[in-house]
């Protein structure tokens, strides 16, 4: 089998390592991809041995709650370089996702299960990949895992979902795409996903999606995230995000590319957080009550601490901020039916 530049970016892609890493354990195994695959997973064994005594200071605390079920982990790394970087956060986030999903008792006990999402490699393999494409030792500290039985405190993410989809149509979109993880169940984004989608069907249009990884709870550039999908749907006029992060990467990338929001694309993000508004042009969002849902979880956790009955489960509302980056400036809003 040849060893093409597509074939070493296929295996990168799977396992995160390097490019050269990569090539070379494609020809050591002859082009076979999951020999090389399992070669990568061996040499990063060895090099997380090999980096064992090393000090690993710096990292991360990550916290979620995932479908009643509250995660803090700690993990750790030698450099705050490193943890300062989106593969980093990536991986505290899946170290939270699995622990919630397979609730290990203990450190040494989630190391030797099987990664939630891949059975075919265990929690130690994923650390090891890591140290090996990322150079430094990675260990996962100590973790807290919490069930959420009563008063739990979350949104109408169904709802958001369609009232995103319905304000793209009122707004003249007839080729509407949103950007969605919907490969796990459990993240509030895929609900979303659920009432859009349920939308688009009821008026007879395509379902177009582009999926993706990305954890909408972090900050980041999402730069890339944003031209890939106005490179996949070039005919898109709408795009619904899961958050408003993505949301700003989006209108920004529009605007590099000669498409003008909303006059040729209109743009929608979730949270209403402080950017939505300063964006330019200000960002249509669906808001989330932010403050009254944290006011109640905390009248929750000190019933609790208390003894006292709560609340089974409070789920607020959402409701539509709608700004320019759907309405156009002030008055176009009025002449729209």
């Amino acid at each position: 089998m040849a060893i093409t530049a597509a074939v070493v970016n296929e295996l990168r892609q799977a396992t995160g390592c390097g490019l050269m890493d990569c090539k070379k354990a494609l020809i050591e195994c002859e082009g076979d991809m999951e020999k090389a695959v399992m070669y990568l997973r061996e040499k990063g064994l060895a090099s997380q041995a090999k980096k064992a005594s090393r000090v690993a200071a710096e990292g991360m605390a990550y916290a979620t709650v995932i479908d009643g079920v509250g995660v803090v982990v700690e993990v750790n790394c030698e450099t705050d370089f490193v943890a300062n970087t989106d593969r980093f956060k990536n991986l505290c986030r899946d170290f939270a996702k699995h622990i919630a999903a397979a609730a290990p008792a203990s450190v040494e006990e989630m190391l030797a299960q099987p990664f939630y999402t891949d059975a075919s490699k265990t929690v130690n393999d994923l650390i090891g990949e890591a140290t090996a494409s990322i150079g430094e030792k990675i260990s996962v500290r100590r973790f807290a895992r919490f069930v959420a039985e009563h008063g739990m405190v979350d949104t109408y993410n169904h709802m958001g979902g369609r009232m995103a989809a319905e304000e793209l149509l009122a707004s003249g979109s007839k080729r509407p795409v949103m950007i969605a993880a919907v490969h796990d169940k459990m993240l509030p984004a895929y609900d979303r996903f659920v009432g859009f989608c349920s939308v688009m069907r009821e008026h007879g249009l395509e379902e177009r999606i582009f999926e993706t990884k990305e954890n909408d709870s972090l900050h980041g550039d999402y730069s890339k995230l944003a031209r890939q999908v106005l490179d996949t749907f070039p005919d898109a006029d709408g795009v619904f995000c899961t958050s408003d992060q993505i949301a700003a990467s989006v209108v920004r990338c529009a605007a590099a590319s000669g498409r003008r929001v909303p006059e040729s694309i209109r743009v929608i993000g979730f949270n209403d957080n402080y950017l939505a508004a300063c964006l330019c042009p200000p960002l249509t969002s669906i808001r989330q009550p932010i403050p009254e849902m944290c006011e109640m979880a905390i009248e929750c956790l000190i019933k609790q601490i208390h003894g006292e009955k709560v609340p089974v489960d409070m789920v607020f509302p959402v409701t539509l901020s709608a700004r320019e980056s759907t309405r156009g400036p002030k008055g176009e809003e009025e002449k729209r039916p």
